[in-house]
C-alpha cells in the first residue's frame, strides 16, 4: 500500500508534506498523561463493554493492561476518526484474550496512534460471546 501512494498535489511542498506525515504538533502544545481505570467489570455473556479514550494528537501512545479473572472473552481496538477520511480503523483485529496475550491471566501493550489514525476516539471492545 505505501508504494502505490500517490500525493494529491506534487506543486506545493507544504500540502505534500501535510498529507504525508499529518499535521504538525503546535509548538504551545502541553503534553499530558490521563488515566481510565476500570475495575471488576462484569461483562455478561452475549454482552459487549466498551471503553472510550479521547485521542487529540498524532503520536499519541496509548497504554493499557487488562487482566482477565475468569472466563475467555474477546477483544478488539477501533479508532474512530474525527475526520471524514474513513469511518474507522481497526488497530487490533478482534479475536480472542488469549491469542492476544502470551500471558494466561494479563495483556499489557502499548499503541502509536499516528496521523492517520487521529484526532480519533478509541474503542476498547470487550466481548463475552
Amino acid at each position: 500500500a505505501d508504494g502505490a501512494f500517490r500525493p494529491s498535489n506534487l506543486e506545493n511542498m507544504d500540502s505534500m508534506l501535510r498529507e504525508i506525515t499529518g499535521p504538525s504538533i503546535p509548538a504551545d502544545y502541553q503534553g499530558k498523561e490521563s488515566y481510565y481505570t476500570g475495575r471488576n467489570v462484569i461483562v455478561y455473556a452475549g454482552r459487549t463493554e466498551s471503553v472510550p479514550i479521547r485521542v487529540p494528537m498524532p503520536g499519541t501512545f496509548v497504554e493499557f493492561t487488562i487482566d482477565k479473572k475468569a472466563y475467555d472473552f474477546g477483544l478488539e481496538i477501533v479508532a474512530f476518526l474525527d475526520s471524514g477520511r474513513s469511518s474507522s480503523v481497526e488497530l487490533k483485529k478482534y479475536a480472542p484474550f488469549s491469542q492476544h496475550s502470551n500471558k494466561q491471566d494479563q495483556y499489557q501493550d502499548k499503541i502509536l496512534v499516528g496521523a492517520n489514525s487521529a484526532p480519533c476516539m478509541l474503542q476498547f471492545r470487550v466481548v463475552n460471546p
